[in-house]
């Protein structure tokens, strides 16, 4: 921006343009830096607001573990969460190895965690095969939105032409609507009431 060129001439052979031009410069750089650390702090707080969803997701024996202690429950493949007695245990011989023996929810972006080293293929099976469901269930649920997204357009096109049609017309529409809306809203299995 002209900075350096300004610096290895004498003030005295210095223009007003070149004055002006190094105010800028210092003003565009200042500025800049101002909005690249407003844009970090932002990322950070969305960082930080993640990180506390995710924790709130946790069960509570796991949430009050310390960072340490909940990534190991979950490298080594273990089928199972721990009961109390394994925490306390886990708690007494290993208070030195946490993230400066602070819970796993208090841990924030502020403090540097290799999330990384965690394969998530070590898992617990139970945790992982209910992931999956879930996922299946919530594709099943998108498609059957959308699909009464359409039901629902077409009972609106439908709707300004009943008085036109026959009697018999009318009831088979109704029944084919009725069908398609049953078909849509029946839960999947597994999901009793």
């Amino acid at each position: 921006f002209g900075s350096s060129a300004a610096l290895l001439v004498p003030p005295a052979a210095m223009n007003p343009q070149d004055d002006l031009l190094q105010i800028l410069a210092e003003e565009l750089q200042a500025g800049v830096t101002e909005e690249l650390q407003e844009w970090g702090k932002r990322q950070c707080e969305q960082i930080d607001a993640y990180i506390g969803s995710a924790l709130r997701q946790l069960p509570p024996n796991i949430r009050s573990m310390p960072a340490s202690e909940a990534f190991r429950l979950f490298s080594d493949g273990s089928l199972d969460f721990p009961g109390q007695e394994t925490y306390a245990q886990m708690q007494q011989t290993s208070r030195e190895e946490s993230v400066a023996g602070r819970p796993l929810a208090v841990v924030t972006s502020s403090q540097p965690v290799d999330f990384l080293s965690n394969s998530w293929h070590g898992l617990p099976k139970k945790l992982t095969e209910k992931h999956c469901l879930e996922e299946e269930h919530s594709g099943v649920l998108e498609t059957k939105l959308e699909a009464l997204g359409h039901l629902e357009a077409e009972i609106q096109r439908t709707m300004g032409g009943l008085e036109t049609m026959s009697r018999e017309q009318r009831q088979s529409i109704i029944s084919q609507l009725g069908t398609t809306c049953a078909d849509l809203v029946v839960m999947p299995r597994g999901r009793g009431s």
